[in-house]
């Protein structure tokens, strides 16, 4: 297993890093150690290709995982009730394979 992808979120807050087994994990910033938490604060499981991107949006609010390894591999977080939306993508949500992910 090795890291393939990393983003910190723009307040400072967290640190994502997805691997080559389809997991993603969510670290917690320390600000007043200036360090990470050793423990993972939430572990993100729900793709099972080598992951691409993992992407904060600009509010640190939401958190994008994909692998373009698969059709329409991609997960969505929110960060803070750290939960996976589970009604999106659908059956009927047509991505094709996702190289990008990028917030506005």
């Amino acid at each position: 297993m090795k890291t393939t992808c990393v983003d910190f979120s723009q307040d400072g807050n967290y640190l994502a890093a997805g691997n080559s087994t389809g997991i993603a994990n969510m670290y917690a910033f320390n600000k007043m150690t200036n360090t990470l938490e050793k423990t993972v604060t939430k572990e993100i499981a729900n793709l099972t290709t080598s992951l691409d991107n993992v992407k904060f949006n600009p509010t640190g609010e939401m958190l994008a995982i994909t692998s373009r390894w698969k059709r329409n591999a991609i997960r969505i977080l929110h960060v803070p009730t750290q939960t996976v939306f589970s009604n999106w993508p659908n059956m009927r949500t047509k991505l094709s394979y996702i190289n990008r992910v990028c917030f506005s």
